[in-house]
């Protein structure tokens, strides 16, 4: 696993990891995370031979089952649609994926969609309330972003590349 191994992982997010197998997680219990933009070689660009509960495995790339192989889950998002247990394949909708800002938009078929008395902690990856609006989130954000968003990242000495606008209504 190029992010995680034999790990249990909450409210987490691996981006960015590559591995021969599972290049987000490989062999891993992950509860409310976000896998995204990870690759492997072979099998499971997201995760393999894991299980995954409120969790969102988007957007990873393999030469075989790009998001998720020999996996479990349940309340989570994922392409090609995993069967049972509360799952969706609908794209998560997230503010600027292309600036790594994995927050739902507003609309997002994840938001209130994960199984309350499967998360874990309080609070989410960014100190948010775990719940809220009644039921939990799938991924490791809770809530939601509506309306206009200017992103961008920090580099080096500060200055801001690329900078972008994108409307997340």
């Amino acid at each position: 696993g190029g992010g995680a191994y034999q790990s249990r992982l909450v409210n987490c997010l691996l981006t960015d990891n590559s591995a021969i197998r599972g290049g987000g997680a490989v062999h891993c219990r992950l509860t409310n995370c976000t896998v995204v933009g990870n690759s492997a070689r072979d099998w499971g660009g997201g995760t393999c031979y894991g299980v995954l509960i409120n969790s969102i495995v988007w957007e990873n790339q393999a030469l075989w089952d790009d998001n998720y192989c020999f996996s479990q889950m349940t309340h989570s998002c994922s392409a090609p649609l995993f069967w049972g247990g509360g799952n969706i394949a609908d794209e998560p909708r997230f503010v600027d994926a292309i600036n790594e800002d994995f927050r739902l938009r507003e609309g997002s078929p994840c938001l209130n969609s994960g199984r309350n008395e499967l998360a874990n902690g309080e609070y989410d990856l960014t100190g948010n309330p775990r719940i809220a609006g009644g039921s939990v989130d799938m991924g490791a954000q809770e809530g939601m972003v509506s309306g206009f968003v200017i992103s961008g990242r920090v580099l080096g000495a500060g200055r801001l590349s690329p900078m972008t606008a994108t409307v997340a209504a």
